[in-house]
């Protein structure tokens, strides 16, 4: 089994200028680091992984969606925000 952990323990929204969580996230004994990703264009994907590769921490993506970017939504105009 694997134990990871959400960088929303810690901060919102997770961007590159957070990339210290890697190795917090690593020296608290977890295995996978799971990031929120509320904003994609702030995370440099590219040291995200070489952060990850340093590590040796798994990664998880969890997308965050509030009222105006719903899948489910009933509302037509709003399905495609997401």
């Amino acid at each position: 089994m694997r134990i990871g952990i959400n960088t929303f323990v810690w901060v919102s929204p997770f961007s590159t200028e957070s990339i210290g969580l890697v190795r917090k996230v690593k020296d608290f004994g977890f295995d996978v680091f799971e990031m929120a990703c509320e904003e994609p264009a702030r995370i440099d994907v590219g040291a995200v992984k070489a952060a990850l590769d340093e590590t040796g921490l798994g990664a998880i993506v969890c997308g965050v969606f509030g009222p105006d970017r719903d899948l489910s939504s009933d509302d037509a105009q709003t399905r495609p925000a997401t």
